[in-house]
């Protein structure tokens, strides 16, 4: 099997597959092809053609048959979540903390 990922982009030959093993939240993007996804106990078949993407739904076994050449990426959310910038995840918290904050604050009703 010849797999060759280059810039985090899988290029897959026609009838190659990949096995992702517990990968919730990874999703995946086809820039170019047609793939083919499977799930261990899932009756669906999904199947992307170029500009799709589809994010895993549960651990188990996911498989991504390619039907044509195709070039795929896939991603993980924990790692985009670390390459984010923290200002607006800064803001997120800070908006928490103000709605926790003064939730707890009533005013007296006369």
């Amino acid at each position: 099997m010849n797999l060759v990922v280059n810039n985090s982009a899988l290029l897959l030959d026609r009838w190659q597959t990949v096995e992702l093993i517990d990968a919730a939240g990874v999703t995946a993007a086809l820039d170019k092809g047609c793939v083919w996804i499977t799930m261990d106990g899932d009756r669906r078949d999904i199947v992307l053609s170029a500009g799709q993407s589809w994010t895993v739904e549960r651990n188990g076994r996911t498989l991504l048959h390619a039907g044509a050449p195709s070039t795929l990426r896939i991603t993980d959310p924990a790692v985009d979540q670390a390459h984010r910038p923290a200002l607006p995840r800064a803001l997120a918290a800070v908006t928490e903390w103000v709605k926790r904050t003064f939730r707890r604050i009533s005013a007296p009703y006369y």
